[in-house]
């Protein structure tokens, strides 16, 4: 697979992550929950968001001009 879709392909299957943490992560704080596990999803889903830009960034430069 070439890198740019390696890097197209990894950025879909973040954001679709990042999608379900961010329902879990409300999810919880809507139930009044301030669990182990909510702040885990929490901290995954900022971790997530920060390699999906610096993902998008590399794409930029992968691409042909």
């Amino acid at each position: 697979m070439p890198p740019d879709r390696a890097v197209d392909e990894t950025i879909r299957h973040l954001q679709d992550l990042a999608a379900r943490l961010a329902r879990k992560v409300r999810q919880a704080a809507e139930e009044g929950g301030r669990s182990r596990e909510e702040q885990l999803c929490k901290e995954a889903l900022l971790t997530t968001r920060v390699l999906l830009e610096k993902l998008q960034l590399v794409r930029g430069f992968c691409q042909p001009d």
